[in-house]
C-alpha cells in the first residue's frame, strides 16, 4: 500500500500566530471554543489617495480546525482582537 504526502501551504506570518480563546461564546451544540488571529492590514482600492488601514480576523474553530472564517473590520485601532472576534 502506498500513502500520499499531503503538501500544506504555510505562510510565515501565520506560523504560531493564532491565541486560543477558550471559548467565544455559547452555542446550540456547546460552546464554540476559536483559535483567532489579528493582523493590521492595508486596503487600496485604486481610487482614493492612500490606502486604508483594517483588522484581519482569521477565526478557525478548535473541532474543525480546516475551515478557516476570515472577516474585515473598520474598527477604531484600539479595539481587542476577542471583540472583533465576537463581532
Amino acid at each position: 500500500m502506498t500513502r500520499r504526502a499531503v503538501r500544506r501551504r504555510t505562510f510565515p506570518w501565520l506560523s504560531g500566530a493564532f491565541s486560543v480563546k477558550p471559548t467565544l461564546r455559547a452555542g446550540t451544540k456547546g460552546p464554540l471554543r476559536v483559535e483567532i488571529l489579528h493582523r493590521r492590514v492595508w486596503l487600496w482600492d485604486g481610487e482614493e489617495a492612500q490606502a486604508r488601514p483594517w483588522h484581519l480576523i482569521v477565526r478557525r474553530e478548535i473541532d474543525t480546525p480546516t475551515e478557516f472564517k476570515y472577516s474585515l473590520s473598520n474598527a477604531p485601532d484600539d479595539t481587542p482582537a476577542p471583540r472583533l472576534a465576537f463581532m
